[in-house]
């Protein structure tokens, strides 16, 4: 699907974050070679973390501020 969007929409996809919410999100991010994967904690009330993330962001706020600064 990423695949696909970065054709669609003439995207760069080494310079774009993947934000998800569990690892297989991440997985997808690193598949595709995304600049990174990001994981977002909010959407369950697990503690999930995933090694493979560039980022393991508490809040949706978060993880804008963390593409900010490290775009």
């Amino acid at each position: 699907m990423l695949l696909q969007a970065a054709e669609d929409f003439g995207l760069d996809l080494l310079q774009i974050y993947m934000v998800g919410d569990t690892q297989a999100d991440i997985q997808a991010a690193i598949n595709a070679h995304c600049k990174g994967g990001v994981l977002v904690q909010t959407s369950t009330e697990e503690n999930v973390v995933s090694h493979d993330a560039a980022y393991n962001a508490p809040t949706l706020l978060d993880t804008a501020k963390y593409i900010v600064a490290n775009s």
